[in-house]
C-alpha cells in the first residue's frame, strides 16, 4: 500500500513569494484556484493528485 497526502493547509506571510518558490522547486505544480475574501487570501497550488492550500491574512495585526 502506498501512503499519500491529498492536501495540506499552510498559512504563509506572502502567498506570491511562496508560489514563486514552490513553482521553482516543484515545476509540475500549478495554481489550481484561489480567492480573496475580506482580509484573507487563499489559493491551491499543486498537481491533479495533490496540492497545498495556502492562506495569507492581509490584516496587519494577524
Amino acid at each position: 500500500m502506498i501512503n499519500q497526502i491529498e492536501h495540506a493547509n499552510i498559512r504563509v506571510k506572502n502567498i506570491d513569494q511562496t508560489v514563486e518558490f514552490l513553482m521553482t522547486a516543484l515545476p509540475d505544480f500549478k495554481v489550481r484556484g484561489g480567492k480573496t475574501s475580506g482580509e484573507d487570501r487563499w489559493l491551491h497550488i499543486g498537481t491533479d493528485l495533490t496540492y497545498l492550500a495556502l492562506s495569507e491574512s492581509m490584516a496587519n495585526d494577524r
